[in-house]
């Protein structure tokens, strides 16, 4: 509050200031211009002045002055109205320095009642908060013992549902026990007859697969005999025809034999001839080499499976 009242009257006092040094600066603070000496009354000479002389400058002073006089009331004039619109103003700023002083207490006022107001309206709500915190802690305990009494029934109505279900259950398992020992003594009853049976039928089955063994065994070496026989006969037909095709180089003695790697195509032309185990004569594996390339093609096997595109041929002209 005090520190509102000083600025207030500080501002009051730059207002008069204000207003002073208007009121000062619109004044004319200069001095009358001096009358001429020629205006100023010189002393009469009574000897060379006549009556209408002394007339005329008599009136020419009365209109000075009088001008002097009219223009020293228009300056007043002015001065007096700039005096009073300076007051004037003067009036309007104390008003509103007034009405300023006014508002501003209002406003304290207002401030002070609303700050009052505020207080009240924080105790209150802090009253309010505290009704709300107790009457919430009041209805939490209210909730957690209702929530405790509806758990020690829940555990209560669980425990007997256990206990009932423990007693099912055992009932249960005692009627599957004997079940399972009825299934069991059936099951038994039914595997030592399956085993009987199985027993049996194992004993068909091997008989069964002996006998069909034995003439597989027998069909086997049949057909490998055949096979056999085929084979002998389609080796010593090539064999013939290469011997019919072998010229005897001078001086080859008798006796000799190589072993030659041959390859032909499905129609029997001979495509390569190598030796792969010789005799010990050049001469005779060289002839042996060219009896076989006379004799292609190779004469085919009747049976088409003992067809072979790499032969591995023993060459015995002698054999």
């Amino acid at each position: 509050m005090k520190f509102g009242t000083l600025r207030a009257g500080i501002y009051a006092l730059l207002i008069h200031l204000a207003l002073l040094g208007l009121l000062v600066f619109s004044l004319d603070w200069k001095v009358p211009p001096p009358v001429p000496a020629s205006t100023q009354s010189q002393p009469i000479q009574a000897v060379a002045m006549d009556e209408a002389q002394v007339a005329a400058e008599l009136k020419r002073l009365r209109a000075a002055e009088a001008k002097q006089k009219k223009q020293e009331s228009t300056r007043l004039n002015k001065i007096e109205a700039k005096a009073r619109a300076a007051e004037k103003r003067r009036k309007a700023e104390e008003k509103k320095l007034t009405q300023l002083k006014k508002k501003l207490a209002r406003e304290k006022k207002q401030a002070a009642a609303a700050r009052k107001q505020a207080t009240q309206r924080k105790a209150e709500e802090k009253k309010r908060r505290a009704r709300e915190k107790l009457t919430a802690e009041t209805k939490r305990k209210a909730e957690v013992a209702r929530k405790k009494e509806i758990l020690r029934k829940a555990e209560e109505k669980k425990q007997l549902a256990a206990r009932e279900h423990k007693r099912k259950l055992a009932a249960e398992k005692k009627k599957q026990a004997a079940v399972a020992a009825r299934k069991a003594a059936e099951k038994k009853k039914q595997m030592a007859a399956a085993a009987r049976k199985a027993a049996e039928q194992k004993a068909a089955e091997r008989a069964l697969q002996e006998q069909l063994a034995s003439e597989q065994r027998s069909l086997d070496e049949r057909r490998r005999a055949l096979l056999n026989r085929a084979r002998s006969e389609y080796n010593e037909r090539i064999r013939a025809k290469f011997t019919r095709h072998w010229i005897r180089p001078a001086g080859v003695p008798v006796g000799l034999k190589n072993i030659l790697r041959v390859e032909q195509i499905p129609g029997g032309e001979v495509v390569s001839v190598r030796i792969i185990k010789g005799s010990g004569n050049l001469a005779f594996d060289r002839s042996a080499e060219a009896a076989v390339r006379k004799a292609s093609p190779l004469p085919l096997p009747r049976d088409p499976s003992l067809f072979d595109r790499v032969l591995n041929i023993t060459f015995d002209p002698e054999q």
